[in-house]
C-alpha cells in the first residue's frame, strides 16, 4: 500500500488537487482561481498604486489589465529567472514567524513575493485581503491551459509565456515607453475545472464590489462575444453605492466608520481593524450584504447580529413610548425580525492580514471580538442621534410594522 503513494510534483500539486486548492473542481473553483489574479490588483488599489481595473472576456478568454506598479519579477537583475520563476512557477508554505512574537517576517515574503513591495512593507492602516500573495499566480498559472503575461515597469517590457503549467521561452524584456500596469491573458484549463466560461454576472459583481469598497476606484469590464460592457465607480465607497442602488428610503442614509487597535484575546495578537457602515430604511427591496478583506461574507458575523440588534434598541428606545400608545401595551417593542425587512444595509470590516477569525470552515462568517465591539460603538449614541434626528420620517415604518401584527 505505501508503495502505491504518490507525491504530486509541480504544476500537478494543482491541476490533480484543484478541488481542495479551490474549495471546487467546477464553476466555483474557477471563480476562486480567478479571484487569486484580481484580489492582488485590488491589493494594489487599496495601496494607492492602481487606479483602474479591466476584465475582457472572449468565451474561455480572459484579459485583465490594471494600471499598478508592474509586478516585480526582477527585470532588472542578472538572477531575474529565480524571481519571476518564484511568482509564477514555485509553491511555498507561507510566512514565518518573525524575531517576535508580534512581528511577520516579512524580507523574504516581499523580495519574493510580494509581488509589489520591493520598495516598502504596507503601512499600517492598510487593509489587504486574507492571502499571502506569494502563491496565488503560481497556483491560478498551474491550472490554466494557457497564460500570457506583460510587465511594464520603469520603462522596461517584460513578456512571460506559460502553457499547462511550464514556462515557454523564460522572459523577454525591451525597453518601453509606455506607463507602467500589467496585463494578462489567461484560460483555464477544462482538464483542471468542469467549467471554464465564467458568467458575465460573476464579473460584474466582482468589479462593482471592487468599487464600492476602494473609492475612486474604477473599474471596467467588456465581454467581446455580446458587446456588451459595464463600468463601475463609487468615489464615496459605500454610501454613494446605497444611495445609487436605493430607489425611496424613510430617511437619509446612516453613514459611519471607525477604526481600533487591539486584540481578541490577552493571548492573541494585536491587530488593526476598521469597520465602515452604510445603513437606510426603506419600505421595500431591503438588502444586507457584508464584506470583510474585500470578500463577500455569504453569513455575516457576530458583528452583523450586533449591528441589527443595536439597531433594534435605538428604534425602541426612540419609539417606545409611540408604540405603547398605538398599542395599548405599556412594554410593547419592536422585535428585530420585525424591523428587519426595512433594514438596507451594506457593512465593510478589514484587519490586518491574517488576523481574522473564522467562525466557519467555509470562511462565510467572521467573529473577531474587537470588530463586534466596533460594531456596537457605532450604533450606540450615534444611531440614537441618528433616529432621533429623523423621528418623524421613520413614524410610517413604524406604523407599517405595527399594522403588519394585526392581518
Amino acid at each position: 500500500m505505501i508503495d502505491r503513494i504518490i507525491t504530486l510534483q509541480g504544476p500537478d500539486r494543482v491541476r490533480k488537487r484543484a478541488a481542495v486548492i479551490f474549495g471546487s473542481d467546477g464553476i466555483e473553483g474557477a471563480q476562486a482561481a480567478v479571484r487569486l489574479l484580481t484580489d492582488i490588483f485590488a491589493s494594489e488599489a487599496l495601496l494607492g498604486y492602481c487606479g483602474s481595473i479591466t476584465v475582457c472576456q472572449d468565451n474561455a478568454d480572459i484579459f485583465v489589465n490594471c494600471d499598478d506598479r508592474g509586478l516585480y519579477l526582477g527585470q532588472n537583475l542578472p538572477n531575474c529567472h529565480d524571481i519571476w520563476n518564484s511568482v509564477f512557477c514555485e509553491l511555498y508554505p507561507g510566512l514565518q514567524s518573525g524575531p517576535s512574537e508580534d512581528e511577520y517576517h516579512f524580507s523574504f515574503f516581499e523580495y519574493h513575493h510580494g509581488l509589489y513591495f520591493g520598495d516598502a512593507i504596507p503601512s499600517q492602516g492598510v487593509f489587504l485581503p486574507d492571502t499571502s500573495g506569494m502563491n496565488d499566480l503560481c497556483m491560478l498559472q498551474y491550472a490554466c491551459e494557457e497564460m500570457n503575461v506583460t510587465v511594464v515597469r520603469d520603462g522596461l517590457s517584460s513578456e512571460l509565456n506559460f502553457r499547462c503549467g511550464y514556462n515557454v521561452g523564460g522572459i523577454r524584456s525591451s525597453q518601453t515607453s509606455a506607463p507602467n500596469g500589467t496585463h494578462i491573458h489567461l484560460r483555464l484549463d477544462p482538464s483542471v475545472f468542469s467549467e471554464t466560461v465564467l458568467t458575465a454576472q460573476f464579473f460584474k459583481g466582482l468589479l462593482s464590489d471592487y468599487a464600492m469598497l476602494i473609492p475612486g476606484l474604477k473599474t471596467e469590464y467588456t465581454n467581446r462575444s455580446d458587446g456588451s460592457t459595464a463600468s463601475f465607480c463609487f468615489l464615496n465607497g459605500l454610501s454613494e453605492y446605497v444611495s445609487r442602488h436605493v430607489v425611496k428610503s424613510y430617511a437619509p442614509i446612516y453613514a459611519h466608520q471607525a477604526t481600533a487597535i487591539g486584540k481578541d484575546r490577552y493571548n492573541q495578537r494585536e491587530y488593526q481593524a476598521s469597520v465602515k457602515v452604510a445603513m437606510c430604511f426603506v419600505p421595500d427591496g431591503a438588502t444586507s450584504a457584508c464584506y470583510h478583506n474585500l470578500k463577500c461574507l455569504q453569513k455575516g458575523g457576530t458583528h452583523i447580529m450586533e449591528i441589527k440588534d443595536m439597531v433594534c434598541t435605538g428604534i425602541n428606545a426612540a419609539f417606545g413610548r409611540y408604540i405603547a400608545d398605538k398599542t395599548g401595551i405599556a412594554e410593547a417593542i419592536i422585535q428585530p425580525e420585525e424591523l428587519e425587512p426595512y433594514i438596507h444595509l451594506m457593512v465593510d470590516t478589514r484587519c490586518s492580514r491574517f488576523a481574522t477569525q473564522w467562525k466557519d470552515g467555509a470562511r462565510q462568517s467572521i467573529r473577531n471580538i474587537m470588530i463586534k465591539d466596533m460594531a456596537h460603538d457605532l450604533f450606540s449614541q450615534e444611531f440614537e442621534n441618528y433616529v432621533y434626528s429623523h423621528k418623524k420620517q421613520l413614524q410610517p415604518m413604524i406604523d407599517a410594522i405595527l399594522t403588519a401584527r394585526t392581518e
